[in-house]
């Protein structure tokens, strides 16, 4: 029956104290603003921070590992007929980097309208 008496309880004044506390400091309006803005600004260093260590962990762009794998091959270009389907392979990056930012446009002014795709098809 102690339990359910209204007297004032040792256990009841900690837990009234407790609440005092939590609803004095967790209620107030620097808590509504501060705990979002805390947030916010730990997602934005972790952002900075796994941004920093992809960098760190990627190839750098001139690493060959960057343009090729360990399936691409080396592959010798067979002598056909003109008229047949190539074969399916690899593209050099040399010959698709020469195609597209080393072509002919500059010494024929007339060709603009054919795109890389088309002039890289005409070689292959």
């Amino acid at each position: 029956m102690v339990e359910n008496s209204p007297s004032p309880l040792p256990e009841r004044a900690i837990y009234g104290f407790v609440l005092y506390l939590a609803s004095h400091c967790g209620f107030s309006e620097y808590w509504a603003v501060a705990i979002p803005v805390y947030l916010m600004v730990v997602l934005g260093i972790a952002y900075i921070f796994l941004f920093g260590v992809n960098l760190i962990n990627a190839a750098p762009l001139d690493s060959t590992e960057t343009v090729t794998d360990t399936y691409a091959k080396n592959q010798v270009i067979k002598v056909s007929d003109p008229d047949a389907i190539p074969a399916l392979r690899d593209i050099a990056i040399s010959d698709v980097n020469r195609m597209f930012f080393l072509s002919d446009q500059r010494r024929d002014p007339g060709n603009h309208f054919s795109s890389p795709a088309d002039r890289l098809h005409r070689k292959f």
